[in-house]
């Protein structure tokens, strides 16, 4: 009896040599604990009751894109956050098993990620040596993989000459970001393609020269878009989409020049301009950098003004004025121009005498 106890105390002490983690007593952090004390994550909340039992589970963030972001009781993920999970037992732990939502049940080996977006759960318990089983929990989680959408749209319609496109100071541009999963964290837009700069209202162009427009978004789980729509009207006038990370633009903050022609040469009489009915006025504008998209006119100031199309005339007699103006393709008013003339309809009147000497 005295030799038989002897030789359990000898093989008891060397299970506890041969086993470091044997007997361990030390408390294991619970999954809350751990999710917030990820140095380079947003806090997050598990969404199952947090529990001090042997197994758990952490997030490894193994490159600088990879994110976390919590919102109330949800936490997103993108698809670069790897899982990692670890047990400990009192005796000696052997393995800890785990599947993702309703998946096969698989041994745990090193830190997976889960690239499939939308909500998922892990469920995970571990396993001793001698078979007990550890109750299973549960980590709910929501990847979000896509990035934001970007439109961005202008006071005015945006006019595309050739393979130009001309603003003016009198644009303002409105970007609009959506993202449907995790949300949006920032957006940015820079001018010169290098220079970013919070977006937060409706910017202009203050610049002169050639701008080079580029947005971007980024979401609580940094997702990063930079492609963007913008929307424009072609030469036709037929309204365009533009997809692009950026798009290059020419200032254009100078009017057209208008000039009033008539086919007739003006007899001046005290500062007046007199002409015949039979006289002819056409409207030319011209402009150097985007290029004329409409003229106007407005006849003896009655009205509003309306599209030029053509030559004109004066049929009665009296005093008469012509008004015309031109917007340019990148929307700059010239100021208006005035024809004031006297048509002269009526013929003179003529008598003959006789003389005796």
């Amino acid at each position: 009896m005295h030799t038989k106890s002897v030789i359990f105390i000898v093989c008891a002490l060397v299970v506890i040599a041969l086993s470091p983690i044997a007997f361990s007593q030390q408390p294991v952090q619970s999954e809350e604990k751990v999710a917030r004390e990820q140095p380079s994550q947003s806090p997050a909340v598990i969404e199952a009751k947090p529990e001090s039992e042997a197994s758990k589970i952490s997030m490894v963030a193994p490159a600088s894109v990879a994110a976390i972001y919590l919102q109330g009781l949800n936490m997103y993920v993108n698809p670069k956050v790897k899982f990692k999970l670890t047990t400990n037992d009192n005796i000696y732990a052997d393995k800890i098993e785990y599947r993702v939502d309703s998946g096969e049940v698989k041994v745990f080996s090193e830190p997976f990620s889960v690239e499939q977006e939308g909500p998922h759960a892990i469920t995970y318990w571990g396993v001793d040596k001698i078979g007990n089983k550890e109750d299973p929990k549960s980590y709910k989680f929501i990847v979000d993989a896509t990035a934001p959408t970007i439109i961005v749209t202008s006071n005015q319609p945006l006019m595309r000459q050739g393979d130009k496109i001309f603003v003016s100071k009198d644009f303002r541009f409105k970007v609009d970001v959506r993202d449907d999963i995790s949300g949006i964290k920032s957006v940015e837009y820079s001018l010169n393609g290098k220079d970013y700069v919070p977006y937060r209202e409706p910017f202009g162009i203050p610049t002169e020269g050639q701008i080079n427009l580029k947005i971007r978004a980024t979401d609580n789980v940094q997702n990063v878009q930079e492609a963007f729509i913008l929307k424009l009207v072609d030469q036709s006038g037929n309204p365009v989409e533009l997809k692009e990370s950026a798009i290059a633009m020419q200032t254009d903050n100078i009017a057209p020049k208008v000039e009033i022609k008539c086919n007739q040469q003006f007899i001046e009489r005290s500062g007046v301009k007199i002409v015949s009915n039979t006289a002819k006025y056409t409207i030319e504008a011209t402009d150097d950098a985007s290029g004329v998209a409409t003229i106007y006119m407005r006849v003896d100031g009655k009205g509003d003004f309306i599209p030029y199309t053509g030559e004109l005339m004066f049929n009665t007699n009296g005093e008469h004025s012509l008004e015309a103006r031109a917007v340019d393709k990148a929307g700059n008013l010239s100021p208006v121009t005035i024809l004031q003339v006297y048509v002269d309809t009526i013929p003179p009147v003529s008598s003959i005498e006789t003389l005796t000497e």
